[in-house]
């Protein structure tokens, strides 16, 4: 039996191979037919004794590689030629679990290949804004407390999609005792020491028509691990907080606190908008929201190419 844990959702891929393992042990409770082999120190006559030599107290075996795709390791052909030619994948006795941390490339025709029934692939992608709120309180819940809308979105704000660091957050709530999280906690635990989001740095360089500085920036944002979806979201999303503080500041609205209240927005965030506010005009905020809008839309409902969308929210006029 083969089993393959991959995608560009690491906490999720984790998390099921986690799952997983579990319930081996659970049946196979000795944990002697369990081994795990890493591409650093890999040797293809030790992977194939495991598999061959009879398990110990009548369990089936286990046998876990981890990032043997994602490393590009050189031994993958062979591994998935002898598990071919043993017809491995029919095999129940034997259960081999590929987990890739990421990799998600099916063009890589041995990974396809083991892709293919009978195997069970598990994709994990990662979730866009709305798909992340849905899981921050999914996960608050199964914590044992409700989470407010505002404090969900603020958590994302300053931990963007990095799943392992939200569910950090969400621990200290629970160990807490917390019944339910505002967003008044999430400013107290959350924020605290928490630097600017380097997100906010590219669209103040939009703002100011610094678009190979805005590009740089967002390029680092996606070799850290976020997707484009996620920059689209959260440039329409910054864009629209600059919209409503700078209409509240026209309005005759000026201290800090006031704007907050009434866009509803965190303190935190009200402060470090405010000058970007003050410095924009308000017709080019609107238009570049316009335009930010309109590409979040396109990625979530057309084929268009998400970097392709952003080339055009950045560059055209």
């Amino acid at each position: 039996m083969v089993i393959l844990f991959f995608g560009d959702n690491e906490f999720e891929s984790k998390r099921k191979l986690k799952k997983a393992l579990e319930n081996y042990k659970k049946k196979h409770k000795t944990g002697l037919n369990l081994l795990f082999f890493y591409p650093e120190n890999f040797s293809f006559e030790k992977f194939k004794d495991a598999t061959e030599t009879a398990p110990m107290f009548f369990e089936k075996k286990c046998l876990v590689l981890k990032d043997f795709f994602s490393k590009k390791h050189k031994d993958t052909d062979v591994i998935t030629k002898y598990i071919k030619d043993n017809r491995l994948k029919e095999n129940s006795e034997v259960v081999i679990i590929f987990f890739e941390s990421h990799f998600d490339d099916k063009k890589d025709k041995n990974f396809f290949w083991l892709c293919q029934k009978p195997s069970l692939p598990y994709q994990s992608k990662s979730f866009n804004f709305q798909e992340t709120k849905r899981w921050v309180r999914k996960e608050a819940l199964s914590f044992g407390f409700d989470i407010e809308n505002e404090a969900i979105e603020s958590i994302i704000l300053y931990c963007g999609q990095n799943l392992f660091k939200i569910e950090n957050e969400l621990i200290k709530f629970q160990l807490l005792q917390k019944k339910k999280v505002a967003e008044s906690d999430i400013k107290n635990l959350v924020f605290k020491g928490e630097q600017e989001s380097n997100i906010f740095e590219a669209v103040e360089c939009l703002a100011k028509d610094q678009k190979q500085k805005a590009l740089e920036i967002f390029f680092e944002q996606i070799k850290e691990g976020k997707t484009l979806s996620y920059i689209l979201t959260m440039i329409s999303f910054q864009f629209r907080n600059i919209l409503k503080v700078k209409s509240l500041l026209e309005a005759g609205v000026l201290s800090d606190s006031s704007i907050a209240k009434q866009a509803k927005l965190h303190p935190f965030v009200v402060k470090k908008t405010i000058p970007l506010a003050k410095k924009t005009k308000k017709e080019d905020i609107a238009r570049i929201f316009k335009k930010a809008q309109e590409a979040e839309k396109k990625s979530k409902t057309s084929q268009i190419d998400d970097f392709l969308l952003l080339l055009n929210l950045i560059f055209s006029k």
